[in-house]
């Protein structure tokens, strides 16, 4: 360890983002408690084999599967989304990742970002989905690819309760970055989101892939 780095945990140690203990960022003991995702099926919502969605379920534009790598359920990943998102916490998504084993038998051939509004990314000044798929590009070597826009402000998801506002919040919120078509075209995708709660956004930008020509369109968020 650099002499320097040594100096700054000392004056500002770090504290886990799961228990608030001054040891790391995310502590031996929290790593081995956090609950893992549920598997399920993005279009209903019901358990699902390795996430992939149901036959009786499947639509021509949706989404193939779904990988939930945390539960929203332990109180534990709340307190670390919750650090990363408003905290600006960089770092935990690096620290997390070590835990993570994608296991959905694919063969991923590029990463897309669920993309934040551009007034929303200024303010926050990174996309944590962002920050996911760059520690695929670097375990995985897959290339992450700017394949979608957001092309309007929409107000937060949660602020919704009902999954048809959620839906309606959405509709129409993507459109495809032309210059990258070809990029996705016959391609298999793994589409990154953080955060799902009904599956109306991780959904919208599926279909705008699907219709662009992708051959598998998988998502994956770090909790539900």
């Amino acid at each position: 360890m650099r002499w320097w780095k040594r100096i700054i945990d000392f004056i500002y140690p770090e504290r886990c983002a799961a228990c608030g203990e001054w040891e790391s960022l995310l502590c031996e003991e929290c790593k081995r408690a956090i609950q893992e995702g549920e598997q399920t099926c993005v279009m209903c919502g019901e358990r699902a084999m390795d996430g992939w969605t149901h036959r009786e379920c499947r639509k021509a534009w949706g989404i193939d599967g779904l990988t939930v790598l945390l539960s929203y359920k332990d109180e534990r990943v709340r307190r670390i989304i919750k650090e990363i998102k408003f905290g600006l916490n960089r770092n935990l998504v690096a620290e997390l990742w070590q835990e993570f084993d994608l296991g959905t038998g694919l063969d991923f051939e590029v990463v897309v970002v669920i993309p934040l509004h551009r007034k929303r990314e200024n303010w926050r000044g990174f996309n944590q989905s962002k920050l996911i798929a760059e520690q695929v590009e670097r375990s995985l070597g897959i290339e992450v690819v700017k394949a979608l826009k957001r092309i309007k402000k929409t107000k937060q998801q949660a602020k919704f309760k009902k999954i048809s506002e959620r839906r309606v919040n959405v509709k129409n919120v993507f459109r495809l970055n032309e210059k990258e078509r070809e990029r996705v075209r016959g391609k298999r995708v793994l589409l990154i989101d953080d955060v799902l709660r009904s599956g109306a956004t991780i959904k919208e930008g599926g279909k705008v892939l699907k219709r662009a020509g992708a051959l598998k369109v998988w998502g994956m968020v770090l909790a539900r």
